[in-house]
């Protein structure tokens, strides 16, 4: 068993080597199974957190309070340790993927990759749902937004006479567009097909606010993830290339680095 006694700890070890490896092993584990560090330097940062934890042992050790377990307050330390270790690192590691993905010239993702992904779009298509009837306005409006081509299933269901109202075609983005053009897209869809009289700037405030509310959802009341707008749009281009069959590799590839530098837990 573990020392739990305070007064015991100040006369011996904190804790076994063997039971600090242990300790070790799990806390890195945890950041690997949720992307965060990746699995090829599992044991450096294994190993690295473990040589930081005994070169200051003697200040750990008196940092022990003795109000909980002894490998509740390792299992801390060492999770701070991680932290500097990840912080430190993160860049290098994301290089170093970017780098290997476009080296291996693959759109093939292994079981378990493949797997979190299909979570994740899932959940983002869980979310779109909530927006009820509006559901199918957010996916043609973020589409054209993303500078994504128009699909006629979401047009239709948005609006029935998107054919008549030539829809498809003010949607169809335009290379080089400006931000401002697309919102004054948008407003005459919007004043098109909803009969109102709304403003570009309305029609920005509504998707803003849409696309935070997707953010805020997809991240969750305890932070299981980082989105961001960018993130989100990486995310999002993946879930519409599946629904509409056209999965360009370079969309997997980004959307596999988004998911092991975003997903916190799993």
């Amino acid at each position: 068993m573990f020392i739990v006694s305070k007064s015991d700890v100040k006369n011996a070890q904190l804790i076994t080597e063997s039971q600090l490896l242990q300790l070790a092993r799990k806390v890195v584990a945890r950041y690997v199974h949720a992307g965060t560090i990746p699995a090829r330097e599992q044991d450096d940062v294994q190993m690295a957190i473990v040589e930081k934890f005994l070169i200051k042992q003697d200040k750990i050790l008196n940092g022990f309070s003795g109000k909980s377990k002894i490998t509740t307050y390792c299992i801390a330390v060492l999770n701070r340790m991680c932290c500097e270790i990840i912080r430190k690192e993160l860049k290098h590691w994301k290089n170093n993927l970017e780098y290997d993905l476009e080296q291996n010239q693959t759109s093939e993702l292994s079981t378990s990759e493949q797997l979190v992904i299909n979570d994740e779009v899932e959940l983002l298509d869980k979310i779109i749902q909530m927006f009820d009837k509006e559901q199918a306005k957010v996916i043609a409006f973020l589409a054209f937004y993303y500078s994504l081509q128009p699909e006629d299933r979401y047009l239709y269901i948005y609006c029935s006479q998107y054919r008549e109202n030539g829809l498809k075609d003010k949607l169809n983005q335009k290379t080089g567009i400006k931000k401002s053009q697309i919102f004054e897209v948008l407003a005459e869809v919007v004043n098109t097909c909803e009969e109102k009289c709304v403003k570009p700037d309305a029609v920005r405030m509504w998707l803003n606010k849409s696309i935070e509310k997707i953010i805020e959802r997809l991240n969750g009341p305890f932070q299981r993830a980082n989105y961001d707008k960018d993130s989100l749009q990486v995310l999002f281009e993946y879930f519409y290339s599946k629904r509409t069959k056209i999965v360009d590799k370079s969309i997997v590839v980004n959307v596999l680095i988004l998911l092991l530098w975003t997903i916190t837990s799993i």
